[in-house]
């Protein structure tokens, strides 16, 4: 199933107050679900009918082969599941794959579960700015993905 635009506007308002800041004081949550619908690569879990959560990633940049993972969203009726780790390594690997050779994304700082995740998942510090922290990962054969 791929999920709607609609579909990734309902988990990411479910999702808002999770995000620091909110999301829907940096962004416009149904133009930024309709972008991610229509150009990014979005990995789902599905509880049902019911989007549960969701990875955005780009994988368009072959002039840097960096891919860049501009969304990790599950709803919180299905946290602490594993699942956010499970769809991030799903979509590292879908980005390899296409032929990228690292990943990247941008994260408050005061975040911690998501700096948790992603530095389980690989990723160091690649610099910042202003409150947030940018992290990059390259695939090696220590975090092939």
């Amino acid at each position: 199933m791929s999920a709607s635009a609609e579909q990734v506007a309902q988990l990411l308002r479910a999702c808002d107050a999770g995000f620091v800041p909110p999301l829907s004081a940096r962004v416009d949550i149904d133009a930024y679900a309709a972008k991610l619908a229509a150009q990014a690569t979005l990995v789902e879990a599905w509880d049902g009918d019911v989007l549960a959560g969701l990875v955005a990633i780009y994988c368009n940049n072959h002039d840097t082969g960096i891919a860049y993972v501009s969304n990790v969203s599950v709803a919180p009726a299905h946290t602490r599941r594993g699942i956010a780790g499970r769809l991030l390594r799903e979509a590292l690997a879908r980005a390899r794959a296409a032929g990228m050779h690292g990943a990247a994304l941008a994260v408050h700082g005061a975040n911690a579960a998501a700096l948790a995740l992603y530095r389980q998942h690989g990723f160091v510090p690649a610099g910042e700015s202003g409150l947030e922290l940018h992290m990059e990962l390259a695939f090696t054969s220590e975090h092939p993905q």
